[in-house]
């Protein structure tokens, strides 16, 4: 009940209650498929983001055209986030829509701040129509020079997520030699 109420309860921040909606999703949650539901059209976009996530997860055909509307007219958290939600779906229809995205991306039409997602998710696709356009794209930027292959992370990310996988994140453990304001090591640069 607490995780509802947490959904439920809009004072809370999005991130708050993405997090109660996915670990609802997690538990299997009877009512689930209705919390779902109800969460795409929510105020907030981090919870619209996990409710597409989990429906990709229920109905991944269903899912598809509320992914690709979000690239196409949702905020870039939301387009980011349903990008890499296509990462985990092996059909047709997705190919077609990163296809699209990828020729975007070559004629320098698709936002800057959604380089990085796309290409990581075209590079986890197997089908060959979606490769052949992220190699031409790839080889378009030989001449960047050493920056090359950083090119994409120029702009977009999620402060938010970098500052958790920054301080929080055991795996990493960015903070053991770099520093932020006052905290972290010594080691690396600020």
């Amino acid at each position: 009940q607490v995780l509802l109420d947490m959904l439920a309860d809009v004072a809370q921040p999005g991130e708050t209650r993405a997090e109660a909606l996915a670990v609802l999703g997690q538990l299997g949650h009877p009512s689930l498929s209705s919390l779902v539901q109800a969460a795409l059209t929510d105020s907030s976009p981090r919870v619209r983001s996990e409710a597409r996530d989990l429906l990709a997860k229920q109905a991944p055909a269903d899912a598809i055209p509320l992914l690709a509307e979000a690239i196409a007219f949702g905020t870039t958290t939301e387009a980011q986030r349903a990008l890499e939600t296509f990462a985990s779906l092996k059909d047709p229809a997705v190919d077609t829509i990163l296809a699209g995205l990828l020729d975007r991306l070559a004629q320098g039409d698709l936002p800057p701040e959604l380089h990085l997602e796309l290409v990581e998710t075209a590079q986890k696709t197997e089908a060959d129509d979606v490769r052949k356009r992220l190699d031409r794209y790839l080889d378009t930027r030989k001449g960047a020079g050493p920056a090359a292959p950083y090119l994409e992370a120029m702009a977009g990310g999620d402060a938010a997520r970098g500052r958790r996988i920054f301080f929080e994140k055991v795996e990493t453990s960015c903070v053991r030699c770099h520093r932020v304001g006052d905290t972290g090591g010594e080691v690396g640069p600020k």
